[in-house]
């Protein structure tokens, strides 16, 4: 079956591709039936002139799957009706051999012919309707697929495609809409297995915000000061957020990996159980509604593996910290005849931290100004011995200062920051596939992700008129009898005529700041799928849990601050001082001196320690069914 190159005008193309446009212009009651064009776009590297060689590794199995695999391994595009492949298998197509050879192979036996459009498009349709005649010229108000004659007037000797009345279009939007990267009316594009493993990323996020529209909007450089995304990475597409980007895993909307937010994260997908990523930012929304504004993200799982493959990473940051290992053994195994397959993955890494002190730029306390014109000092005017009435007074190292400069003298918090998050990562894959005689396809997928982060900053400051608690209470200003207070604050307060001394202090004697996160995901669906009459239906049952254990250590308890300086002299211990609550002494409150760096007492700071724990639960079930076919 020869392939024929003779050329297609530009006219021709025009109205094979003018349906996306016309679809978008119908009413929101039609409904488009998935009888149109299919558009295969790939991204691969090789040659589509048709004659220069490449090299091909294309199993053999269902023509549609095939036809995408081509696509993207010459970085050709594809036009054909999706019907005219459904239920067809293709050959194995293996070797160096020119992409007109592979793609003669490929529709081998399948009764369709293939005509080229230009250097880098085919289209393909039955070989039986060139002896039929010629279809009519469409009819008013009708849009065609492709044209019947030649802007030199001659008749095609292929008519591929059929006339579409758009009053009978009907257009179906939700998430199980079939539609792949390469059966699309919107621009997609293809991010194939060969590009991802080129990135070396051993995180697929990473791989794709290289490589495509999407970046990496969380990450772990990005999220070491967040309460509770700390280590998680999610991707985004046109700068709108992780929040308006629906990724898919094999089409189908998955569990969130987020307690404050509907957030897919991406590395909860194992990178070496991917086989493509499909990428669409243009009129996402209108087919899955508001939460794809920015567009979707497709992961595409790996379906063909026969054999094992291994893959074992190490490396280190080029100026130190942040070390990482990987290691990831993907087997694959197809059987009866190749009508079954099935492949699992385990995956196992881990990276390091990478702190300020790992790098001289963080470590510089400056930042822009407000103007946006200059630098200035990023010092921070809470200080480790606190501040007090305005910036009156402060401690440092050698004792009582007055008048507290921010720009000379504040506290700098840079070397405790943490730049990224180091994580520990344990991933499980599983797929599998079997059709029956009947050609009735059953499957499963059940994905599994277990990650472990945890991050430190500075430590926590508390003031006067922190807020806490339901009744939205204040922590308070310092008495001027507090026995603690030095004389030259009390003279001070009292010639300014005030009741109390204001204070700002960071709590350094608590130790920093630490977050440990704990995430669980596991993704699961199965279901049965087939053809019968002209239709495909497929049915599926989902189910999603998400799991997170935080623990938040080195945080302060204002409402202990506030009973441990509120404080009297011990009746039953002269030159001793007890908190005057009764309820908190017995809590253990022990009275704070906070007048000076290191002042703060071993009992007192654990008693003003607070231990944070947040556990987040998810769970999704879904229940779907579909069926596409031609509407007469």
């Amino acid at each position: 079956m020869p392939v024929s190159v003779s050329p297609v005008s530009g006219t021709d193309i025009l109205r094979v591709l003018m349906l996306g446009t016309a679809l978008c212009a119908l009413s929101p009651a039609t409904v488009f039936a998935q009888t149109g064009i299919g558009i295969g776009t790939g991204t691969g590297t090789g040659s589509a002139t048709g004659a220069a060689p490449q090299v091909f590794d294309i199993p053999a199995g269902p023509l549609a799957a095939a036809l995408r695999r081509f696509s993207v391994e010459t970085g050709s595009q594809l036009l054909f009706e999706t019907r005219i492949v459904v239920n067809q298998r293709s050959r194995a197509v293996q070797g160096e051999m020119p992409a007109d050879a592979a793609l003669e192979q490929l529709l081998a036996g399948s009764g369709l012919v293939v005509r080229r459009v230009d250097v880098r498009t085919y289209a393909i349709g039955r070989a039986d309707t060139a002896a039929e005649p010629a279809s009519p010229p469409p009819a008013p108000g009708r849009i065609a697929l492709s044209a019947s004659r030649r802007s030199d007037g001659a008749a095609l000797d292929t008519e591929l495609f059929d006339i579409v009345d758009p009053r009978e279009v009907i257009v179906v939007t939700g998430s199980r809409f079939r539609r792949s990267g390469q059966a699309s009316v919107t621009p997609v594009q293809v991010v194939g297995r060969a590009s991802l493993e080129s990135s070396g990323a051993i995180e697929i996020g990473e791989a794709l915000a290289f490589q495509s529209p999407a970046s990496l909007e969380l990450s772990a450089a990005s999220t070491h000061l967040s309460a509770q995304n700390a280590g998680l990475s999610s991707i985004g597409l046109r700068g709108l957020g992780t929040t308006r980007t629906l990724v898919l895993i094999d089409g189908r909307r998955t569990v969130s990996n987020s307690g404050n937010a509907s957030r897919f994260g991406s590395d909860t997908i194992p990178a070496e159980f991917v086989e493509r990523v499909e990428i669409s930012t243009g009129g996402a929304s209108a087919l899955y509604g508001s939460d794809a504004i920015a567009g979707v993200v497709n992961f595409v799982l790996r379906d063909d593996l026969d054999g094992g493959r291994a893959m074992a990473q190490s490396g280190v940051t080029q100026d130190g910290g942040g070390s990482y290992n990987a290691i990831s053994l993907t087997q694959g195994h197809a059987f009866a005849g190749d009508r079954g397959h099935v492949i699992a993955n385990i995956s196992w890494d881990r990276t390091g931290r990478v702190g300020a002190a790992d790098r001289d730029w963080a470590t510089v306390s400056v930042a822009l100004s407000a103007d946006g014109e200059t630098l200035e000092s990023d010092l921070s005017s809470y200080t480790a011995g606190g501040r007090y009435i305005g910036s009156d007074f402060w401690y440092d190292a050698d004792g009582l200062r007055e008048n507290f400069d921010v720009e000379t003298d504040g506290y700098d918090s840079r070397p405790e920051a943490t730049i990224s998050v180091p994580r520990e990562r344990v991933q499980l894959g599983l797929k599998g596939r079997y059709t029956g005689a009947g050609g009735i396809t059953a499957y499963l997928t059940a994905l599994y992700s277990q990650s472990e982060t945890s991050s430190s900053r500075e430590p926590q400051t508390a003031y006067y008129g922190q807020r806490f608690g339901p009744d939205n209470q204040t922590i308070g200003r310092i008495p001027l009898d507090h026995p603690f207070l030095p004389e030259a604050i009390r003279d001070a307060a009292l010639a300014d005529g005030v009741s109390g001394v204001t204070w700002r202090r960071r709590f350094s004697e608590l130790g920093p700041e630490s977050r440990e996160i704990d995430r669980q995901t596991m993704r699961a669906w199965m279901g049965l799928q087939g053809d019968a009459a002209g239709w495909s239906w497929d049915i599926a049952l989902g189910h999603g849990t998400y799991r997170q254990d935080q623990l938040r250590a080195g945080e302060l308890n204002f409402a202990r601050i506030r009973n441990a300086l509120d404080i009297e002299a011990d009746p039953a211990s002269p030159g001793r001082y007890r908190c005057v609550d009764a309820a908190a002494r017995a809590a253990g409150c022990i009275p704070l001196d906070m007048f000076g760096v290191g002042t703060v007492s071993d009992t007192a700071a654990a008693y003003i320690r607070a231990v944070d724990r947040l556990n987040v639960e998810i769970d999704q079930w879904t229940l779907g069914a579909v069926a596409t076919g031609a509407v007469s």
